[in-house]
């Protein structure tokens, strides 16, 4: 009889010791922890203007309103120097590649043979596309680069269309693929929608491998895409771009794997992504 009552009168300890204990945790939430209404105070409103910011991606920029026809210079070089104003075309002032050099003067006139485009093209916008892909020039970008050099040179503000407004960068891109792709997704960011037409500004040889390529890994219409090939075309490059490009991207259209990977990787030196 003395064992059950001392089990009773432990029994009797522990549930009054948890009720003190529920009690204590109970009083002390209800002090210190406010109310939902004073922790987040308009909840409902700030959650209408979240959304409302979020309506911003399908609204067209300043300037960008009835844009349907997006150009694309596809970069290959940075600029090093200083003075984007100058005339006289020097190789020192870019970082060229070893097979790049002789190629400089071909360059420029993609960023010139864009700018016209965006003259001659009716509700059209030129994005100059290309990432940080040169370890010694820094932050410095081929899309900036072209962007600045065209800008230094008068050829935006001779655009009949809103130039300056209308020729755009996009700074991540590290292949050609990246090329179109990225300004798909940059004119998307400006036009608030996607282009209808696309024009793409690069080497002649090239042709194969966007328009056949990378236009059908995009699944845009083949009627709505157009090149504009400006510069040399030799048989050597035909080679090389079978070689290198054309047959590489017939088993790996996306550039995920192998060689073509490999080449997205050393051309990221600064570890960039696109936001």
């Amino acid at each position: 009889k003395m064992r059950g009552t001392m089990v009773e009168r432990v029994a009797f300890v522990l549930i009054v010791t948890a009720f003190l204990l529920w009690a204590t945790v109970v009083l002390t939430v209800h002090r210190y922890v406010p109310a939902e209404d004073e922790v987040f105070p308009n909840l409902s409103e700030r959650i209408i203007d979240l959304h409302e910011a979020d309506q911003d991606i399908f609204r067209a920029a300043d300037g960008w309103q009835n844009v349907t026809n997006l150009i694309i210079v596809a970069g290959h070089t940075i600029f090093t120097s200083h003075n984007f104003g100058i005339r006289t075309v020097n190789e020192s002032d870019w970082y060229l590649e070893s097979n790049q050099h002789h190629q400089l003067p071909t360059f420029i006139d993609h960023i010139k043979e864009g700018t016209r485009q965006l003259s001659l093209l009716p509700n059209s916008a030129l994005i100059f596309s290309g990432g940080s892909t040169r370890p010694s020039a820094g932050p410095r970008s081929e899309g900036f680069s072209y962007w600045l050099y065209a800008h230094a040179q008068g050829w935006l503000r001779r655009s009949k269309a809103p130039g300056e407004s209308r020729a755009q960068t996009e700074e991540f891109a590290r292949d050609s693929f990246e090329n179109v792709l990225f300004s798909v997704c940059r004119f998307r960011q400006l036009a608030g929608s996607y282009p209808r037409n696309i024009t793409v500004v690069s080497l002649p040889f090239k042709e194969r491998r966007f328009r056949d390529m990378h236009r059908a890994a995009l699944r845009f219409p083949a009627d709505r895409f157009h090149f504009v090939g400006v510069g040399p075309w030799t048989a050597e490059n035909e080679q090389g771009e079978l070689r290198f490009a054309v047959e590489p991207l017939r088993k790996d259209p996306y550039g995920c794997g192998g060689d073509l990977a490999a080449k997205k990787r050393r051309r990221n030196p600064l570890r960039l992504s696109h936001p």
